[in-house]
């Protein structure tokens, strides 16, 4: 049996799953974890965060929350990704303030992304019309789907707004005007392309984690046999799976490349203590890790990129995940595993099985 031992500052999981195609694997994933202070300096944790196994909701509760963590120990992922947990803050009461958060990297990865938040809003009628009253003064707001668009028909139990049920604004059908004052508007959005009617519906806006059991994510997992799975088959589809059906970040926080080398965050408005009109520029190198799989008969060399970043603006972390598959390997090996940064090797750890 291939066994992993504890790593002193990785954390690493070697877990049977498949890739994309439906060939049966085994996957090594890895993480490390990195703290950042309030000029940008990073360093690593003494000891990595644990692999989160599954989606976590407030309250245990999915169907009125979005993730507050979500499954690192998914089997593949195309490309890489950017996940973020956030929150907007501003020194002073405001009525709304944009954030924003940018990534680039060696490897070619350029990333901006822009919200607007404000402060807790009502529609109003007027002689044109619905209108939404003033927001409200904020100091700070989550960057959850709870306050983006979305939602559920307060008059249809079974009426949600399929890509983020959880969410604020939409009306749906049968809903009359005297009904809209009971509508909250979204208190996240596109800067300068805010909602302006009722019946307007734009895209949820947010960082973070889209759970599974949401449309797009849902449509992934459509080919799933039941049958299979309850006969607990290695691959329980009926055929590929798409190759981003794991990513958990938004569409637009998806890159073809991998993440690895230099690398500059950005973060604006995001950071407790920071202005809200200041950046926060933190420069760090994400390293790849090079695995030695030894058996008396077998050697190889193979080097691992990261494939998640993700970022908690509350802690000040980061979070680099790393994944591969292994479609045939030795039931008896010896895995070591070095850390390749800013050209240097560190000693390895051996893991042995």
């Amino acid at each position: 049996m291939i066994e992993i031992q504890p790593h002193p500052y990785y954390q690493l999981e070697l877990t049977s799953g498949w890739t994309a195609q439906g060939e049966t694997a085994e996957i090594l994933i890895g993480k490390a974890s990195y703290q950042y202070d309030l000029e940008g300096y990073v360093q690593p944790l003494a000891e990595s965060e644990p692999l989160s196994q599954s989606d976590e909701y407030p309250e245990d509760d999915p169907e009125i929350h979005a993730p507050i963590c979500f499954r690192e120990t998914v089997p593949f992922k195309y490309g890489s990704e950017i996940v973020m947990f956030a929150t907007a803050h501003c020194a002073a009461p405001r009525s709304g303030f944009n954030v924003e958060a940018a990534l680039s990297t060696e490897e070619g990865i350029q990333w901006r992304k822009m919200l607007s938040v404000m402060g807790p809003r009502t529609w109003k009628s007027s002689l044109l019309g619905a209108a939404y009253s003033d927001p409200e003064p904020i100091t700070e707001l989550p960057i959850r789907y709870e306050y983006a668009f979305g939602g559920r028909n307060t008059k249809k139990e079974h009426d949600v707004y399929p890509t983020n049920p959880v969410g604020r604004g939409y009306v749906g059908n049968g809903l009359k005007k005297t009904d809209l004052s009971e509508v909250l508007l979204p208190q996240i959005e596109v800067p300068g392309d805010l909602i302006k009617k009722p019946s307007d519906t734009p895209e949820p806006q947010g960082f973070g984690p889209i759970p599974p059991h949401w449309h797009p994510r849902q449509a992934a997992f459509a080919s799933l046999d039941e049958e299979k799975a309850a006969s607990r088959e290695k691959y329980p589809y009926n055929g590929p799976l798409p190759e981003t059906a794991y990513h958990s970040a938004p569409k637009n926080q998806w890159f073809d490349k991998s993440l690895h080398g230099p690398a500059k965050l950005t973060l604006t408005g995001l950071t407790q203590g920071v202005p809200e009109h200041q950046p926060l520029t933190i420069d760090w190198t994400i390293p790849s890790l090079t695995l030695l799989w030894k058996t008396r008969s077998f050697e190889d060399h193979i080097t691992l990129k990261a494939d998640t970043l993700v970022v908690d603006t509350e802690k000040r972390q980061l979070h680099l995940l790393y994944r591969r598959a292994f479609t045939q390997l030795p039931k008896r090996l010896m895995a070591e595993l070095h850390v390749v940064e800013h050209g240097i090797v560190t000693e390895p750890e051996a893991a042995h099985g």
